[in-house]
Formats: structure tokens, C-alpha cells, sequence
């Protein structure tokens, strides 16, 4: 059960604070004003290693995630499509215990970058890819989208959804949740 739950620079929120959640809680709005996308914030801050979850969410409301072109699919799970402002999810509990800030993150190919992709890189080969081919693939790939936990100035785990949708997700360490997020839309208002 979450205490208080924090979004940044996911969908429509620059920077939402919740503070005092129960048990239950009922969220209310108008059309268009973020229901939706907070509950998506909370599924992803339970399922932090699973990059695929995006395309699921977007099905869900009825779009494409488009393999042609994964980046501007993922980007719109960024404020204003700014993918250069990194998603933070964070959710504190008071059981079973608090939970790392779920940060996602474009990177794109260049040397600030290189620790990320040396680390996809190792992880082609683990699936069978030889070193010659892993370097020449990542080279070639123009960006990642990276998913890590991290509290304060430690990383727990990493996920990779590459731009390349020839080349694979990688995730490290597969952490869900049993969780469960009800949605009720009311659309006739309620006169008093």
C-alpha cells in the first residue's frame, strides 16, 4: 500500500506529489486530466524491469507502439515528448518495505552513454551473440530506453528497450508485484 507516490516527466505530469494514500482511494476528474496515466505510473513502478509493459499500456488505450519506429512510441510516455528529462516513478510504503525510484531514461549512442551500452553489449553475448557481432549491432544502434531502480546513489537492476526492434529486450532482474489497479469511468455527472 503506497503512503505517497511521486511522478516526473511521465505523460501528462511534470511533477505530481500524492500525499496521505489509504486503503482506498478514489481518483476523479474531468476527461483528459491524467487518471489514466497515473495508474499506468503506478503499474510501471511495480513492474520496473519490464520494458514491454509500455507497448502493453499503449494497446490499452488503443495505440500503436509501433516497432517501426520505437522511439517515438516511447516517447510518448514523456512530458511533452521531452525525452531529454528523465521519468521518475517513486512510491513510498510503509510494508513490505519502501521501493527503490524507478527512473527511465532515453540514451542515445555517444560517450557519455558508453557504460549503458557496453552493458547491453555483454548481454547479446550471453544470448549467443558473438563479441565481434554484439559491438558492431550496438554501434550501429542509434538508442536506448533504460529502465533502473535507484535510491540515492545506488542502482538496483536494469532493463534496455533498443530503437533497433531486430534486436532483443534485456532485462536483469525481473521484479513484479502482485498488484491490482481498478478503473471506474463515470461519464454522467452527479447533480446534488
Amino acid at each position: 500500500m503506497y503512503k505517497t507516490f511521486r511522478v516526473k516527466n511521465f505523460r501528462c505530469f511534470k511533477d505530481l506529489q500524492i500525499n496521505d494514500l489509504g486503503r482506498v482511494n478514489l481518483i476523479a476528474g474531468l476527461n483528459n486530466t491524467g487518471k489514466t496515466a497515473l495508474m499506468e505510473a503506478m503499474y510501471l513502478h511495480t513492474r520496473p524491469f519490464s520494458p514491454g509493459e509500455l507497448s502493453n499500456l499503449q494497446q490499452v488505450r488503443g495505440i500503436d507502439f509501433s516497432d517501426d519506429d520505437r522511439m517515438r512510441s516511447w516517447r510518448q510516455f514523456f512530458y511533452r515528448m521531452d525525452s531529454d528529462k528523465i521519468i521518475e516513478i517513486e512510491g513510498h510504503r510503509l510494508l513490505p518495505k519502501p521501493r527503490p525510484t524507478l527512473c527511465i531514461e532515453e540514451l542515445a549512442n555517444r560517450k557519455d552513454n558508453q557504460a549503458a551500452f557496453q552493458l547491453y553489449t555483454k548481454n547479446l553475448q550471453t544470448l549467443g551473440m558473438s563479441q565481434i557481432d554484439a559491438a558492431r549491432t550496438v554501434n550501429e544502434l542509434e538508442e536506448l530506453l533504460h529502465f533502473v531502480e535507484r535510491d540515492e546513489s545506488t542502482s538496483h537492476g536494469s532493463a534496455f528497450l533498443p530503437s533497433n526492434p531486430k534486436l532483443p529486450v534485456i532485462a536483469f532482474k525481473d521484479r513484479k508485484e502482485q498488484s491490482q489497479f481498478f478503473r471506474y469511468a463515470a461519464y454522467h455527472p452527479v447533480r446534488i
